[in-house]
């Protein structure tokens, strides 16, 4: 399909019309005419852009992945002290988490019933994931975690902002209450973040500990996408 201004406004239209219904009733119960009535258009153009409500919730679900990413290593590249960066990226997550919120609870609603669209997520997730445990392995070659697994730690880190996020931020989950502030929420993760990663072993009992400071480096998080 060729693109157009109109035609990418339309099509941002069903998105951010997607985003409030799903807020609304969630995405099992979210309809196409529904998301069309929303964006005030008709279902028929729904699908010129989507092949079906899946295929838009696809789309929203990568966009955010490949948005975060983005905004992640703007935060690397803004910030020569990795330590002090990993603090900002982590308040970028939050943030984002937060506005992709129904889209984000659309994506756990359709993997639970929808196994085709599970794996399409692991592979969206897994680039995430890879970009995290890049910046791991290259912490790593300048003494921080000794002998960790980079793949395991990046997933372990990402389970743990991602559930925290889910927890403190969607009304639905029950669990948290009342908000959380966004600077206790961005601190809690980031210390937990820093001292996973930024520790070295004692020379001997009696050494201290180096703190996590800064790196001598700037590590590189540029994502590496297909």
């Amino acid at each position: 399909m060729v693109r157009t201004p109109k035609g990418d406004a339309s099509k941002a239209a069903f998105e951010e019309a997607a985003r409030r219904v799903m807020a609304r009733v969630g995405y099992l119960n979210a309809r196409v005419n529904d998301i069309a009535a929303e964006a005030g258009r008709s279902p028929g153009l729904f699908y010129v852009y989507f092949e079906s409500k899946e295929a838009l919730l696809a789309e929203m679900a990568a966009n955010f992945s490949e948005d975060l990413q983005d905004r992640v290593v703007a935060s690397y590249r803004s910030e020569p002290d990795p330590v002090l960066a990993l603090r900002q990226a982590i308040a970028v997550f939050w943030r984002i988490y937060g506005e992709r919120l129904p889209e984000i609870v659309g994506v756990f609603q359709a993997a639970m019933v929808m196994p085709h669209f599970a794996e399409r997520w692991q592979e969206i997730h897994r680039e995430g994931t890879a970009l995290v445990a890049r910046g791991i392995r290259q912490s790593q070659a300048h003494g921080w975690a000794p002998g960790m697994d980079p793949e395991l730690m990046a997933s372990a880190l990402t389970s743990m902002i991602e559930q925290f996020c889910f927890v403190w931020q969607y009304p639905g989950s029950g669990l948290a209450q009342p908000q959380l502030d966004e600077d206790a929420a961005v601190e809690t993760l980031w210390q937990i973040w820093a001292h996973a990663i930024y520790w070295k072993e004692r020379a001997t009992s009696d050494a201290p500990v180096e703190q996590p400071r800064s790196i001598p480096a700037q590590l590189d998080m540029t994502p590496t996408r297909p």
